[in-house]
């Protein structure tokens, strides 16, 4: 859909209302439309969020954050986990941010985790980020350490 490609500008723009605004309708679509229809958007969408949520500008990374976990917590799990996986995590502040995604989405599936066909290879993720030298990024590990 060429809507998300079209979405995914404004969240990256200066204007930090027009970036929030972007962020809303995002929301509203990964909301309203079914898995099916937007799991093939993650991609697309993703990078850009992840840089966003790791913004110093607190009004548009609290923005990006939720709907980040929106995103986790409507479509699939194993597509999710994937795109996770793909990104390129150049910032301390995008590897915490990716540590908050595995977390929320390890809630979403409590105890169907252990059927997850991704399950071992996502928690030698999560491990790998307990020795990041981050504090953050290690906090976030431990907290999907937690929650699993």
């Amino acid at each position: 859909m060429s809507v998300f490609k079209e979405l995914v500008k404004p969240v990256d723009s200066l204007r930090s209302q027009v970036s929030k605004n972007a962020c809303l309708a995002l929301q509203g679509l990964f909301n309203e439309l079914t898995s099916s229809q937007t799991d093939g958007q993650i991609d697309t969408v993703l990078p850009i969020l992840l840089k966003r949520a790791a913004d110093t500008n607190q009004f548009i990374s609290e923005q990006a954050m939720a709907t980040l976990v929106i995103i986790v917590n409507n479509c699939s799990d194993a597509r999710v986990f994937n795109s996770l996986q793909s990104q390129a995590l150049k910032t301390n502040g995008a590897k915490e941010k990716v540590g908050y995604c595995y977390t929320a989405l390890l809630e979403k599936m409590g105890p169907k985790v252990r059927n997850f066909s991704h399950s071992e290879r996502m928690i030698q993720v999560i491990v790998s980020m307990l020795t990041e030298n981050a504090a953050e990024v290690r906090n976030q590990a431990k907290m999907a350490v937690h929650t699993l």
